[in-house]
């Protein structure tokens, strides 16, 4: 747990250097070498106040030019929680694997696909896992997450979104490009609720 805490702290202040100590001994420092021989997969909070959903989702319109919506549907169970660095529901949608994101302001909603305006949407394994990090923005194992993958990308061409550019900067909800700069995919993490067994815990 220290050592979690101490690589979630690395991910809010990424660029810095981070020192952390548990017991009088040096567990981690990002500037030296790490006394773990390996860090996590996924952070012990990645598993936390998954819900199951009925997600009020917006209308969305994807460009068809090389692939129809109906071949990037998803129908698997869907989920919720509260994602409080971020101040956003976070809503998914499941694919097996991996998932689509949306976001929303409520539990209400309206649910808006969550989506990249720098690539594909490989930064959105941050909203399933808080110790997720993306040294290099266009791969998304460059963080150490050697299952994590990405799909198809798709283009949003018309309806209200939450787009961002990079990892960890702000949400800003707004109007999907005509010509489809805001993408995204179905994206498998390291973890999520089906892989915290929310689903068949709860006989999904």
């Amino acid at each position: 747990m220290a050592l979690a805490n101490c690589l979630l702290n690395e991910v809010y202040n990424f660029g810095r250097g981070v020192y952390c100590m548990w017991n009088g001994e040096v567990i981690y420092d990002s500037c030296g070498e790490s006394k773990a021989t390996e860090a996590p997969v996924a952070g012990p909070e990645a598993c936390e106040s998954w819900e199951p959903a009925e997600l009020n989702r917006a209308p969305e319109t994807i460009d068809e030019t090389y692939w129809s919506a109906e071949s990037m549907n998803c129908s698997g169970p869907l989920f919720w929680r509260f994602d409080v660095c971020y101040g956003f529901w976070v809503g998914l949608v499941s694919c097996v694997p991996g998932y689509w994101f949306y976001l929303a302001e409520s539990e209400e909603g309206p649910f808006l696909p969550a989506v990249d305006a720098g690539g594909h949407g490989q930064d959105l394994c941050e909203l399933v896992d808080f110790i997720f990090i993306l040294p290099v923005e266009d791969d998304i194992t460059s963080g150490g997450c050697t299952t994590c993958s990405i799909g198809w990308n798709y283009s949003f061409v018309a309806g209200e979104l939450y787009m961002r550019a990079a990892f960890g900067q702000p949400f800003l909800r707004a109007e999907a490009l005509s010509w489809g700069g805001y993408q995204s995919s179905v994206i498998t993490c390291a973890t999520g609720p089906i892989e915290c067994s929310v689903a068949s815990d709860l006989g999904l």
